[in-house]
């Protein structure tokens, strides 16, 4: 398991040091559709969310669904969007790190049929209900990308990053998706079919 999160460190620390200085606009969960670069696939970043008193409302009229986002997850979620019947719901944090390789986050969880996610992980996977006549799974994945935020737990990592700043914004970043992660389970009870 340490094996794995050093390599998945290392991986986004070379994508960072190869992006350089690359500066992202912080568009996160306003009315723009934010292309991923894949065929199909594709950011959602508020297109599909209406904002209630105490909820950020995600609809999929593909495959037939809602979840309620809290507000505090404001600007720090996007939803990337599958062809294969499934979404993906990932961090943004702030710094380059919770941004990202290819600044669209790090991977919290995905709802899908059961065929989509059984791609993904082998098991793991919870029904949460029924739309449009087909089962949806909600599933975690086997490695954390999260804790690619927390300093703390990795040496090699923490040596890495070598700038006060982003160690920083590290820091808050991890803080803030440990706070959003304890949410994660009443999203998933809002499912609703549309």
């Amino acid at each position: 398991m340490r094996g794995m999160r050093l390599v998945i460190s290392i991986t986004l620390i070379l994508a960072l040091v190869l992006a350089g200085c690359n500066k992202i606009e912080n568009n996160i969960n306003t009315a723009e559709n934010i292309s991923a670069g894949g065929e199909g696939d594709s950011l959602k970043s508020g297109e599909n969310e209406a904002k209630t008193s105490k909820s950020i409302v995600y609809t999929n009229t593909k495959l037939g669904f809602t979840l309620d986002f809290p507000q505090s997850w404001e600007g720090n979620y996007i939803i990337k969007e599958y062809d294969e019947d499934f979404i993906g719901v990932h961090f943004i944090g702030q710094s380059e790190m919770g941004r990202g390789e290819d600044n669209d986050g790090l991977f919290m969880f995905y709802i899908g049929t059961e065929d989509a996610l059984a791609e993904l992980f082998a098991d793991g996977n919870t029904i949460i209900g029924t739309a449009n006549g087909r089962d949806f799974y909600y599933a975690t994945g086997t490695d954390y990308p999260l804790s690619s935020l927390d300093l703390s737990s990795d040496e090699t990592l923490s040596e890495m990053i070598k700038d006060e700043n982003e160690r920083k914004l590290m820091q808050d970043d991890f803080a803030k998706a440990k706070q959003m992660e304890a949410d994660i389970e009443n999203i998933i009870k809002t499912f609703k079919p549309i």
